[in-house]
């Protein structure tokens, strides 16, 4: 499984550790929307979007 950022680039190994390790990163909400994993921060501008491919 490969995770990818908005902008394309691949995401960083530690993200992906946290990732699967538990839904909380960096003190943001990660929810998976469809294929989607959207981590919110505390401002709603804040927004993280990654997607599955697997």
């Amino acid at each position: 499984m490969r995770l990818q950022g908005r902008n394309g680039l691949p995401v960083r190994r530690s993200v992906r550790r946290a990732l699967k390790q538990s839904y909380i990163l960096w003190g943001a909400t990660v929810m998976r929307v469809g294929e989607f994993l959207v981590a919110t921060g505390k401002d709603d501008n804040d927004e993280l979007r990654l997607f599955l491919e697997g």
